[in-house]
């Protein structure tokens, strides 16, 4: 049902979420503005961007921090039909194809981010990813392919802030990403 259309009950939470998060929003805000922690937090950020093992030990936290979330907290449990789907295209291309064969109960088989027809079924969706979880699959390594991204992506952050802005607005960038 939500894939199709917003439940009634996801818009009275985003109502209440807005209602009630708003006023929290704009008095943290103000205070923030009238008081001495931004100033202060820019200088610690100034002076931790300035070590050389702030980006690299960023980088590492981030992906632990991935890691044990996924691990500890989700169980390594697909968190979205997309993810499920990944891994289906992944698998798909470890076999050395792009389609799989019919399974023959499209019924069965439905899944809105996949293409069943009774000639073959895949997913919608590009290879790119997918070839990264297939290399992670082939080592039996799948798990750590987005804690991997996601360490390579804020160490990206990092190197193009550090050539844009100061060491500290990059830890900064790197942060909020």
């Amino acid at each position: 049902f939500g894939v199709q259309e917003i439940h009634p009950a996801e818009l009275v939470f985003s109502v209440w979420y807005l209602f009630l998060g708003l006023p929290a929003v704009v008095l943290a805000a103000r205070a923030l503005d009238v008081g001495r922690v931004p100033d202060r937090a820019l200088s610690g950020l100034r002076k931790l961007g300035a070590q050389p093992w702030a980006a690299p030990a960023a980088v590492a936290l981030a992906a632990l921090t991935t890691l044990a979330i996924r691990a500890w907290v989700l169980q390594f449990a697909p968190t979205a039909d997309d993810e499920s789907t990944y891994v289906f295209i992944a698998r798909t291309l470890l076999e050395g194809r792009l389609v799989n064969p019919s399974p023959g109960d499209e019924a069965f088989f439905r899944n809105q981010f996949v293409v069943l027809n009774d000639a073959a079924w895949y997913g919608k969706y590009p290879i790119g990813h997918p070839l990264l979880l297939a290399a992670g699959e082939a080592l039996g390594l799948r798990a750590l392919v987005g804690p991997a991204l996601s360490a390579a992506a804020l160490a990206l952050t990092f190197a193009i802030g550090r050539c844009l802005w100061t060491s500290g607005q990059a830890l900064l960038a790197g942060g909020l990403l």
